[in-house]
């Protein structure tokens, strides 16, 4: 896919190679957030479900990364496997969360290291657009 023209766009938005390493740097902290807090309900503490949503388009990131960050990323090659890695570790997530909420505590935190791998397939997904955007000589400094 020739981005050249998605790049000048994104220079014309006065975003450079920092301001958008900045932004995936805040999603993966937001995302450990979320993380953070899905772990806790699993585990049976009294938390909110507003904290970490089951559904992915939901959570904080999801909102960020199909809103703001697709205008300025869904170009790059790596876009969809970030979307892909966080789809399905809502898929695990909402599994577990179910066992959950029937009571069923056990059998969800046996689960955790499944939500945990799925998890870090999405930071590593992430990690990949990082590594795309520092390493395109078409994005602007």
């Amino acid at each position: 896919m020739d981005c050249r023209g998605c790049w000048n766009a994104l220079r014309e938005s006065a975003m450079g190679k920092t301001e958008v390493l900045m932004m995936l740097l805040k999603a993966k902290q937001v995302h450990l957030e979320w993380r953070s807090h899905a772990e806790h309900l699993i585990k049976g503490m009294e938390l909110n479900d507003a904290k970490a949503p089951v559904d992915g388009t939901c959570c904080d990131f999801g909102k960020w990364f199909s809103g703001p960050g697709k205008s300025c990323l869904s170009f790059l090659e790596h876009y969809e496997l970030v979307l892909e890695t966080h789809q399905v570790m809502h898929a695990v997530y909402r599994q577990i969360h179910d066992l959950a909420m029937q009571n069923n505590l056990k059998e969800a935190q046996g689960r955790l290291l499944e939500l945990t791998q799925a998890s870090d397939a999405l930071l590593g997904a992430i990690e990949l657009l990082e590594q795309e955007v520092l390493t395109s000589p078409e994005c602007p400094d």
